[in-house]
């Protein structure tokens, strides 16, 4: 009785329905689970029985991921339909994925990096950013993001500001989390919604699970660092590189020691610093419109594209038939108008693959207080409303439509006497 049947997502898949929640009027999409292929997925049906769909949501359950919220039998759902099963309620990310907007535009800047352009706009590459940051700050720490939100000062022209306190750094990871890899962070499963409100954009949520890898220690435990398995390219197989905790950490030590030429790549690490790598990679492609090669070798010619340190381990790629450019972190960006706060952020991210010894929570921590500069220093940034600028204004138009309910029951009141 909570949902209603909105609309079928498109005439070819009538079995995926949006649904409108009654009581806020949010539509969500409606999958349905039968479509599972057992082959691929043959512990699928079993875990479903089991309830691993409930631990499934618990953990899908912050604003900048693509959360599971209910399941609902067919029958309720489609009405007449004689499908059995059960459907899964969705995030309905209505404004695609990143990946549509690099197609939007498809021109990237010239490779020699002397534009003083960017690719998009920097207000929509921090957007990006910080809501994957704090994605991951959930996944692998079980930490979820706290603000404070405080009226403007008056007077104040901008009748759409608001003035946030500093995020709570007091903020605590739940102590018997279990972290998760997402191994997947690419512009296709960075999913966009249109604004709700007066925000400039809507949420960022990270979505795609097919390769996630959930540890088997605690985050609070010491001494145990969080490492998996690299991503198999295909999600249908298993995992090549797949081991005990204690054969990923001597990979991880190998690693260490012996350095990304000497290892396979299926027994290579893949660590928190291999989420933020890749983090790093979507938004330097939003700043270029160029796309960055991965830190392994090149699938093309072999080579290693992406140089930490130029003094160590480079030698500059000479074929000239491979598509990527050879990019040292140290000497990104060049001229291109992004604020430094920004680009010190990607050359962060682009500097610590696949080490276990950094934090979503920390980079976040890093480079909060350039963000705040650039929303109150630059053109842009002033023009910028983000999600607590629009929670700031419905709380102070609550309170407006309460302060009018009260006067206007107290001039009933009065003609009353």
């Amino acid at each position: 009785p909570s949902y209603s049947l909105f609309k079928p997502l498109s005439p070819t898949n009538p079995s995926t329905v949006l649904v409108k929640r009654l009581p806020d009027g949010e539509t969500l999409l409606a999958h349905p689970l039968h479509h599972l292929n057992t082959e691929s997925h043959p512990h699928a049906p079993e875990l479903l029985r089991r309830g691993a769909g409930v631990a499934a949501s618990n953990i899908l359950n912050h604003e900048n991921l693509v959360n599971v919220h209910q399941y609902l039998t067919s029958h309720v759902l489609h009405g007449t339909t004689s499908t059995e099963g059960v459907d899964l309620l969705w995030d309905w990310c209505d404004a695609g994925t990143l990946q549509d907007v690099f197609n939007a535009y498809p021109s990237p800047l010239p490779t020699d990096s002397t534009s003083e352009d960017g690719h998009l706009p920097e207000s929509l590459v921090w957007h990006v950013g910080l809501g994957m940051l704090r994605a991951l700050q959930w996944l692998h720490e079980g930490i979820r993001e706290e603000y404070d939100v405080v009226p403007a000062p008056e007077p104040r022209n901008d009748p759409y500001g608001c003035v946030r306190a500093d995020r709570r750094t007091t903020t605590l990871g739940e102590d018997d989390w279990l972290p998760v890899l997402h191994r997947d962070i690419r512009p296709g499963n960075i999913h966009l919604q249109q604004p709700r409100g007066f925000e400039t954009y809507g949420l960022a949520k990270l979505g795609g699970f097919e390769k996630a890898w959930v540890s088997g220690t605690v985050s609070k435990e010491s001494g145990t660092p969080l490492v998996g398995p690299m991503p198999p390219r295909d999600v249908t197989k298993e995992d090549a590189g797949a081991g005990t905790l204690t054969v990923l950490r001597e990979r991880l030590a190998a690693w260490r020691s012996l350095g990304r030429r000497m290892m396979p790549r299926e027994e290579r690490p893949y660590t928190v610093g291999s989420e933020l790598f890749a983090l790093g990679a979507v938004l330097y492609r939003m700043m270029t419109g160029r796309e960055l090669a991965s830190g392994d070798e090149c699938e093309v010619c072999g080579c290693f594209h992406v140089i930490a340190d130029h003094g160590r381990d480079y030698h500059e790629c000479q074929h000239v038939d491979c598509p990527f450019e050879d990019v040292v972190v140290e000497r990104l960006f060049g001229r291109l108008e992004y604020t430094s706060g920004l680009k010190d952020l990607v050359i962060r991210l682009l500097g610590v693959d696949r080490s276990e010894k950094v934090s979503a929570n920390g980079m976040l921590g890093n480079c909060w207080d350039s963000y705040k500069w650039w929303a109150e220093q630059t053109d842009e940034g002033l023009l910028f409303r983000d999600i607590y600028n629009d929670i700031w204004i419905r709380w102070r138009n609550d309170e407006r439509r309460k302060r009018a309910i009260r006067v206007a029951t107290r001039d009933v009141e009065d003609l009353e006497e």
